[in-house]
């Protein structure tokens, strides 16, 4: 039989062992707060990826909508929508007119058009609405309604739509002119924070960019 004070011994060591492997090294430690880091980066860029492609499916809906709209307004009118001078600050091809909807003088008087809310019902006499957008708050994209009127982006970049005026069934492509022309007779795009003069197969950021072709 042991005696009692070996005992007593023996099971002090026993916790005394037990209580050192239940906490942890720093190498242990250092390991853990690494993983942490790493999943917590993982996690922003996941995050910031999953926001990016969100706007970027907005503004597709946009320009599906512009061009659509523009679309609409033929079938019933039977002609393109012809506007001032003034708005027709985008050229394609020639005769084709491209109207970059970004504000008075610059696509306001098409889009007052299509949302029918022309002070004075001019191009859209029948006063049909064509077009449905977001309102433009809150660094959000929309329409600027009782304002300019301008259709943008959420950087405040505006949407083009160009269309056949000249009615020759084509339109060139806005972002690789040497490309054959367009068998279209609308087409709307979003351009992003890419500028008009360094449009090209290879610019930088034309990944930014949506368009309706």
């Amino acid at each position: 039989m042991i005696p009692y004070n070996i005992q007593s011994k023996y099971i002090k060591m026993k916790i005394s062992k037990g209580q050192k492997r239940a906490g942890f090294t720093l190498i242990e430690l250092l390991v853990v707060i690494a993983i942490i880091a790493s999943l917590s980066v993982i996690g922003v860029q996941a995050g910031s990826g999953a926001i990016k492609r969100a706007h970027k499916m907005k503004s597709q809906a946009d320009i599906t909508k512009l061009a659509q709209a523009v679309e609409s307004y033929y079938s019933d009118y039977n002609v393109y929508p012809s506007v001032t001078t003034s708005d027709n600050n985008f050229m394609s091809n020639a005769g084709d007119v491209a109207v970059g909807t970004g504000g008075a003088g610059s696509g306001a008087t098409l889009v007052r058009a299509l949302v029918a809310e022309e002070a004075v019902p001019t191009l859209n006499v029948r006063n049909i609405s064509y077009l449905e957008a977001d309102v433009a708050e809150g660094g959000e994209g929309g329409i600027d309604y009782g304002g300019t009127y301008s259709f943008t982006d959420r950087k405040g970049v505006p949407y083009e739509v160009h269309w056949d005026a000249d009615y020759d069934g084509q339109l060139a492509n806005p972002f690789d002119t040497t490309a054959p022309n367009l068998r279209k007779g609308v087409i709307a795009l979003g351009r992003g924070t890419i500028d008009v003069a360094n449009w090209g197969p290879g610019a930088t950021g034309l990944h930014q960019a949506v368009k309706t072709w």
